[in-house]
């Protein structure tokens, strides 16, 4: 465990960790409290009768699937010994971060990633031992931050108390690619310039953002994924020329010209 100067230059948790679609947990970054002879006495007795818990519950992830087991196998397992021996487990989110990401199906999805302290304290003595984990969750609702929560102190539990489960976070893989990021600030405002530079096409900024969301078929441009950026501008350039461009004949044939530069664009 690690003294409060240890604590304070820890690196953060989020430099390692374990993927599933429930959620991550980075790897411990920090430990530490007031530690006595009563509590390790009793986190080890916790030790010594949990030894195994089996997965419960089985998880889909893209076209794979695999058996985890639960926030509530665990603590079913474990709530016993602990009241028993009188240690509390107190979980507390000293951090936080909320962004919306959207599915293929155009859904919005929440993506919870929270710094959680989980404390474990002996009733008796009033010592105590705490780990922080960064623990990230997805959800289209509002259980992201459960859910986060749930998954740190479960894995503050697996970890604290060394209880195998069979799991293989190590090597297990998650496709992840049914969640893209929206359009970035800067790829917005380069599209409201874009806009703006071009008022023959398109009157007002708004008006070419109401025209990209029915064309990319999405509520509003801020919805946009951002791998679909580079097309959308593609699209939009084609626009511009095509409004600016005129047909001239010449003794070598039709070019299309630029009205306001005189620029050939192409000829045929």
């Amino acid at each position: 465990m690690c003294t409060e100067s240890e604590q304070k230059n820890a690196p953060s948790a989020a430099q390692g960790g374990m993927r599933s679609t429930q959620g991550t947990v980075g790897l411990f970054a920090r430990g530490g409290g007031v530690m006595g002879p009563e509590l390790l006495k009793k986190l080890n007795e916790v030790r010594r009768r949990v030894k195994y818990i089996q997965k419960d519950k089985e998880v889909k992830a893209g076209t794979r699937s695999y058996r985890v087991v639960t926030h509530d196998k665990v603590t079913a397992m474990v709530r016993e010994h602990l009241t028993e021996l009188g240690i509390l487990l107190v979980p507390s989110v000293i951090d936080r971060k909320v962004t919306t990401v959207t599915s293929k199906t155009g859904s919005a999805v929440v993506m919870y990633e929270g710094t959680i302290m989980v404390r474990f304290v002996d009733v008796d003595s009033g010592q105590a031992e705490f780990m922080v984990l960064d623990a990230h969750a997805w959800d289209t609702g509002d259980k992201a931050p459960g859910k986060a929560l749930s998954y740190a102190v479960k894995y503050a539990m697996l970890k604290m108390f060394s209880i195998e489960t069979g799991e293989n976070d190590e090597e297990r893989v998650v496709e992840v690619d049914d969640v893209a990021p929206r359009i970035s600030d800067e790829q917005f405002s380069e599209m409201w310039s874009f806009f703006e530079r071009h008022p023959t096409v398109w009157r007002h900024p708004n008006e070419g953002m109401k025209a990209v969301a029915v064309k990319a078929g999405v509520q509003k441009v801020d919805e946009l994924k951002a791998d679909e950026f580079p097309k959308v501008m593609a699209y939009l350039k084609r626009k511009v020329l095509a409004a600016k461009a005129v047909k001239v004949e010449t003794e070598g044939g039709v070019l299309t010209v630029d009205k306001e530069t005189g620029e050939v664009l192409d000829g045929k």
